[in-house]
């Protein structure tokens, strides 16, 4: 028996042996590019810039990780994606 849940990171490295999980970006106009960011049911800023842009690109690296602890079984979240732009 085991727990239910894998939390979100919340010290900026999601690491191995420990429940937890989040993303990274990487990209010019990314956010997140310096540290594994938790995701939670608040909108949260993926990309963003004030000026024209061609061609930029925003990766999102998902990372998760699981404890000795961690039950077996599915584990799911729902994000959704919302892009906002501005002409």
């Amino acid at each position: 028996a085991g727990t239910d849940t894998v939390g979100a990171v919340s010290d900026g490295a999601v690491s191995a042996g420990s429940a937890e999980y989040g993303i990274r970006t990487t990209g010019t106009n990314a956010k997140m590019n310096s540290s594994d960011t938790g995701l939670s049911t608040s909108a949260q800023t993926i990309a963003q810039t004030s000026v024209a842009i061609i061609a930029d690109q925003t990766v999102i690296t998902y990372k998760a990780s699981i404890s000795g602890s961690t039950g077996s079984g599915s584990y799911s979240q729902t994000v959704t994606f919302t892009t906002t732009a501005n002409f």
